[in-house]
């Protein structure tokens, strides 16, 4: 039956919208890869390991930064191998294939520091492993299963320095997907085997309870793939509310494409929906397994290529679990791209950075940037990024010294019509300065009076969630009128006007406590998780947060 119903309604995918993007190309690797990790830390775009022509796994890692990528050395080769972000801010790295040409699987372990752009070799995995799968559990240890040609089960990083073996899993699988659950535990499945072959109809491992099968894998099954994947790109449930909820394209037996919400151990269709398989020139659609999810646009990409090399983008918003305002974005042939795993970046833009298209042998250093969010987010070099911040920052100053220097000054105003006298007692204390605020309408200053009194009385700069809308609402406007406000009087948009509050709590909190740790601090900073806070403190301050009080400290000794 569900068969039934998603072919009725692929036969209306074509009237889907569809729209034309134009990718913006940024300077390319300078190694070409494929088999690599890519993520975003310290709010650097970053690729780690893989394997590069000739299918040689290379022993280097890149980042981007002021406009290009910047090449580090690993201490190990990682060609398939897998790195995720800890708590403490530093990336686990490990396993991958022992030999060139994807064979085998490796022991090694190591950690990188993105604040100094370092390696360290630190460890060992209690199984070698390559095409593995990893996840935090909520006390900062590391779960690790997936394998290829090799045996498969889960094991755990205390968070420190030890493997340990957990359990034997009741399907092998490589690059499994990953999906935490209340109570700590978590799912495991995929649609490849160790080997790579097709399972009929997958197993559901967990970390605490009984492996399952889904009455959904009877008809559908997971997108899998033998690529690296993240396992946290497609979460849009709220851990602090006990909600684990995951997106995930799955695929019929007769080729459909579809998306699956998770929670817990039900996996159920999203219904309403179509996703086109073919591209108007009749070429099929091959689907990534990750879906992207933006959390604060509640918007969901699926990302997608053919065989004339051009990218399609499955794009809808997410509203009560249905889907909605579906469109599916294209681009023109591009020659030099590879087809990698893609990255959302914070931004909410998604990164197409190097991968392959008919041969291992010969990957891409090609880095595209596909424009749905932030349009100045990587646009500018990191010195152009900090001037970008401190502009709206002088432009405060400007303004509280505007206020102190004309504070008590009787000023009169003619208006177009009313010839009307604005008293001391009309205008208060904080008196405007004719220079600052000229541009200023009067309702404009009281508005910004009474913004910087929500901030500065009331902190709502704290809710990591804080919305223009949110001020809007406790001073019965509009959000246009609180934007343009803000625009017009700080030159800044209303998240930079709010992050400028966030980062002078975060220095204030640093200082006071020099050794919580910053991914603490960023939260209780009002951030909404230490990815944003690293990103917003460098552009803004124009060093890392641990450069900036090695600073402090010097200069207090």
């Amino acid at each position: 039956m569900l068969v039934l119903q998603m072919l009725a309604q692929g036969a209306t995918a074509n009237s889907i919208k569809r729209e034309k993007i134009v990718p913006e190309k940024l300077p390319s690797l300078n190694i070409p890869r494929a088999g690599h990790s890519t993520l975003f830390v310290n709010g650097e775009p970053t690729v780690i390991g893989g394997h590069t022509n000739g299918f040689v796994p290379t022993a280097t890692a890149e980042y981007y930064s002021e406009g290009k990528w910047h090449l580090l050395n690993t201490v190990y080769a990682h060609d398939d191998g897998y790195a995720i972000t800890m708590t403490d801010g530093k990336v686990l790295i490990f396993g991958g294939h022992e030999k060139h040409l994807g064979i085998g699987q490796t022991f090694v372990v190591e950690k990188y520091d993105p604040e100094t752009h370092s390696f360290e070799g630190f460890g060992c995995l209690d199984t070698k492993r390559s095409l593995a799968s990893a996840a935090l559990l909520s006390d900062g240890r590391v779960v690790i299963t997936g394998n290829h040609y090799y045996k498969d089960n889960i094991e755990i990083f205390d968070g420190k320095s030890r493997f340990s073996y957990v359990k034997e899993v009741a399907q092998g699988r490589c690059t499994p997907f990953i999906f935490r659950m209340s109570g700590d535990d978590l799912m495991f499945v995929s649609n490849f085997d160790t080997l790579c072959n097709i399972i009929e109809r997958p197993i559901v491992d967990r970390l605490k309870g009984e492996p399952f099968k889904p009455e959904l894998f009877k008809e559908w099954g997971p997108i899998s793939t033998d690529r690296v994947i993240n396992n946290e790109a497609s979460f849009i449930g709220d851990a602090s509310k006990g909600d684990f909820s995951y997106l995930m394209p799955v695929r019929s037996k007769n080729g459909e494409v579809a998306i699956a919400l998770v929670r817990d151990t039900v996996f159920t269709l999203l219904p309403n929906h179509t996703i086109p398989i073919k591209a108007e020139n009749g070429e099929k659609i091959e689907y990534c397994p990750s879906l992207l999810f933006d959390r604060t646009a509640q918007r969901a990409y699926l990302v997608g290529y053919d065989m004339s090399r051009r990218i399609y983008v499955y794009s809808f918003k997410l509203i009560n679990h249905k889907i909605t305002d579906e469109v599916l974005y294209y681009t023109d042939s591009l020659p030099d791209m590879g087809s990698s795993v893609p990255l959302l970046t914070p931004g909410g833009n998604i990164m197409i950075i190097g991968g392959y298209t008919d041969s291992n042998f010969y990957p891409k250093n090609a880095v595209y940037l596909l424009r749905f969010g932030n349009k100045d987010e990587l646009a500018e070099s990191g010195y152009m990024q900090v001037l970008m911040w401190l502009i709206p920052l002088f432009a405060l100053l400007s303004i509280i010294t505007g206020i102190i220097v004309f504070t008590n000054r009787r000023r009169r105003k003619n208006l177009t019509n009313h010839q009307e006298e604005i008293t001391d007692k009309e205008i208060g204390e904080e008196e405007k300065s004719d220079e600052v605020y000229e541009h200023l309408k009067e309702t404009d200053y009281e508005l910004l009076s009474n913004i910087r009194m929500l901030m500065e009385e009331q902190e709502l700069f704290l809710n990591s969630e804080l919305k223009v809308s949110d001020i809007a609402a406790k001073l019965n406007t509009n959000s246009t009128y609180v934007s343009d406000c803000i625009r017009s009087a700080c030159s800044c948009s209303f998240s930079q006007f709010v992050n400028g509050y966030r980062i002078e709590r975060a220095k204030q909190l640093m200082q006071k406590y020099p050794d919580k740790k910053i991914s603490t601090l960023c939260i209780e900073s009002g951030f909404s998780n230490d990815t944003s806070f690293f990103r917003t403190f460098k552009a803004s301050m124009g060093k890392t947060p641990r450069e900036w009080m090695a600073e402090v400290s010097t200069k207090k000794n």
